[in-house]
């Protein structure tokens, strides 16, 4: 792809209606483009920030310290738990460390992941997480993980949402390959990775261990050339995956 060519797929996705990067203005905005927090720390206002993505329903931003209340609501329910490899949250200061800890250290390394998920029409509180990071930056391939309140299930939002952060990560990161991985029982993030035009690649089989078990695993990827072809069909307002985690 060229040049040229970049620039026009990142301007059609952006100015899909699904999917639009937010500006902020001047008086909105600290020096060097990062957002301010209410509540920032020294160390918070030196972080790069990844940009306010909107869509149809929803408004997906960075963390910040102060949502580690909304965070712990979900994440302490062991059925949001059941099928990732941490487990539910004991206290609101795991909550807290996770924002500090796990989120603030990717954005040190410039690292989309995770976007808190907010309601575009309600009132900012953060609903789920949904991001990109880095598996091989060598060989191009990035991993798409994701959690969400299990009262917003059933409604093809974490479609939505894993659309924009996927779109975003293919203009802006521009690796090879997208992938996710899901326990096979898992059957709502499965079917969220095939409205996403995921492909199933197998089965790896007690590939990771949580609570003293082993779990076998689906290996789902899509590939920059899938996700061009699929720029003027995303997944829209109606689209569903059942109960998604």
């Amino acid at each position: 792809m060229t040049p040229d060519d970049a620039r026009h797929t990142l301007r059609r996705t952006l100015f899909n209606p699904l999917l639009q990067v937010m500006s902020h203005s001047a008086k909105d905005r600290e020096p060097g483009g990062r957002e301010p927090s209410a509540e920032s720390t020294g160390e918070d206002q030196k972080l790069w920030f990844p940009p306010t993505l909107s869509t149809q329903r929803l408004r997906l931003r960075r963390l910040r310290e102060d949502d580690a209340a909304a965070i712990f609501d979900y994440a302490c329910d062991p059925q949001v738990a059941r099928f990732v490899l941490w487990s539910p949250h004991a206290t609101q200061q795991v909550s807290l460390d996770y924002v500090r800890h796990f989120a603030f250290g990717n954005y040190r390394r410039e690292v989309p992941d995770p976007f808190g998920i907010t309601l575009a029409q309600g009132d900012d509180r953060v609903i789920g997480t949904v991001g990109c990071t880095w598996t091989a930056a060598e060989h191009g391939c990035m991993e798409l993980g994701y959690a969400l309140a299990r009262p917003h299930w059933g409604r093809g939002l974490m479609t939505e949402a894993a659309w924009a952060v996927v779109s975003f990560a293919f203009s802006i990161y521009r690796p090879q390959r997208i992938q996710a991985r899901c326990m096979v029982d898992n059957h709502a993030s499965a079917r969220v990775l095939r409205k996403l035009s995921f492909h199933y690649e197998g089965r790896l089989r007690s590939a990771v261990r949580v609570a003293d078990a082993y779990h076998d695993i689906e290996l789902y990827s899509l590939l920059r050339a899938e996700w061009e072809l699929r720029l003027q069909d995303g997944p829209g307002e109606g689209s569903s995956e059942g109960r998604s985690p």
